[in-house]
């Protein structure tokens, strides 16, 4: 079809608002679904391979890192390689066909700026827009009231009486900042899964902030309940879905241990403050389990806590059955 300037600037605008959105998914994802490669992700790298091939350069993909992050990681693996061989990516843009490359290009451009000043725009917290002032109205002369019969009166639907919910308080407000960056712990660990996660702790060690974050084991107390393994599994989901209060202040690990019933539920928990106040006042369910502190500088402690964040065969030598990381 003929080169049209409009629809040309149309689709790159589409495409940068549709990268926006999924570059704000995958910030603190590795993949598009869960943790690991699904058909979401074949699907998504097949609708951008050729555009990362052939039109979105280096300077187009600077404002989508966690997008370039993703799509690279995907198409290096086996699998992908296989089909799509050794992926380039753009290092100019290629223009339409019969079109002049300046015209082209200088489209491509305006388009793709209006389309990330649209994106930036977007991402930024909206203000409130201002009431326009309406122009004041002469007083009108009041009315005398007449006195309420005592039916009225108890009828009368004052909102003022109806208790107001409490706004949530950060518990941490009073605290110093910590010199540690939990979001990018987070991302730290969830992109070192291709290599198995144990490099990622090098980067926890040295970070770790101890005055302002601290370790812990949680033991749930009735494991001898634990007789099916299905069910003891969705017991660990179900309670890290009630922890979503407190996912800014905590990172951990839920597991499964043992072959055969009773099934054995252990997590390691990294918590803001020096207690677990933060997770008790989050998940009700927090008191089934019992809270032990750890010591981070004992090395027989940082093994575990290695362990348990990354193994995947064995822990404290049970198979696991399951494992499920809260981030």
């Amino acid at each position: 079809m003929a080169y049209n300037a409009e629809v040309h600037a149309k689709a790159v605008e589409d495409t940068h608002a549709a990268l926006a959105t999924l570059e704000k998914h995958l910030l603190l994802r590795t993949y598009v679904v869960g943790e690991a490669i699904t058909l979401a992700d074949v699907s998504l790298v097949s609708a951008l391979y050729y555009p990362f091939r052939l039109v979105l350069d280096a300077a187009a993909r600077s404002a989508y890192p966690s997008v370039e992050r993703w799509f690279v990681t995907c198409v290096n693996q086996p699998q992908f390689a296989a089909i799509l061989g050794d992926v380039q990516l753009a290092s100019t843009v290629m223009v339409p066909s019969g079109t002049a490359a300046a015209t082209a290009s200088s489209a491509s451009d305006k388009a793709a700026k209006a389309a990330a000043a649209k994106a930036a725009a977007a991402a930024k917290p909206k203000e409130e827009k201002k009431k326009e002032e309406k122009p004041k109205e002469e007083p009108k002369p009041k009315e005398e009231k007449k006195p309420k019969k005592k039916e009225e009166e108890e009828d009368d639907g004052d909102d003022d009486d109806i208790p107001k919910e409490p706004k949530k308080v950060d518990p941490f407000a009073g605290l110093p900042k910590p010199t540690m960056d939990m979001d990018e712990w987070k991302r730290t660990y969830s992109n070192s899964r291709s290599v198995g996660f144990y490099p990622s702790l090098e980067w926890f060690w040295k970070n770790l902030d101890s005055n302002s974050y601290s370790l812990w084991r949680s033991a749930y107390k009735f494991n001898d309940e634990n007789k099916v393994d299905w069910q003891t599994s969705n017991l660990v989901g179900g309670f890290l879905q009630r922890c979503d209060e407190c996912r800014k202040y905590a990172f951990g690990c839920l597991a499964v241990l043992g072959d055969k019933a009773p099934f054995e539920v252990n997590g390691i928990w990294l918590l803001r403050g020096q207690d677990v106040k933060v997770m008790l006042e989050a998940n009700p369910d927090a008191e089934y389990y019992e809270w032990i502190k750890l010591d981070h500088n004992d090395e027989a402690t940082r093994k575990i806590v290695a362990d348990y964040w990354c193994a995947t065969e064995s822990l404290e030598g049970k198979p696991i059955y399951d494992s499920k990381i809260f981030k």
